[in-house]
């Protein structure tokens, strides 16, 4: 009875996860108690994507202007695509790290949830972590 009591909660609240999606990263970012706001996540995104260069802007507008899934029909393009992004999102977090201050604090069913992204995201962010 005492294991169900234990186990009870944890299945529950990942049920949870899994029938309405988990929250987006961005709302695990806090400074002095306060979430991050979407405009100090421009800040950092708007140094970052400008960065990335000519390749990455002409792979973003082919995306815009084909569509999704027709874009990522060019597997080669799609994964250097993909790469792009991974490398901003990663300077995106570091900046919103050490010039603006905000440290990552997920709770831990977050992490655990929604066929292993988020545990990606808190291994990535784990440096960032309180």
């Amino acid at each position: 009875m005492k294991k169900l009591i234990f186990l009870l909660p944890l299945l529950l609240s990942g049920c949870f996860y899994w029938a309405i999606g988990s929250p987006p990263a961005t709302d695990f970012w806090e400074k002095d108690g306060k979430q991050l706001s979407r405009e100090e996540y421009t800040i950092c995104s708007g140094k970052i994507f400008p960065s990335l260069g000519d390749r990455y802007k002409y792979l973003y507008e082919k995306e815009e202007q084909l569509g999704f899934i027709k874009f990522h029909e060019n597997k080669e393009e799609s994964e250097e695509f993909n790469s792009y992004l991974k490398m901003a999102f990663e300077l995106i977090d570091k900046c919103l790290y050490e010039e603006l201050g905000y440290h990552f604090s997920p709770p831990l069913k977050w992490c655990l949830s929604q066929d292993q992204h988020n545990t990606r995201t808190c291994i990535r962010n784990i440096k960032y972590m309180y």
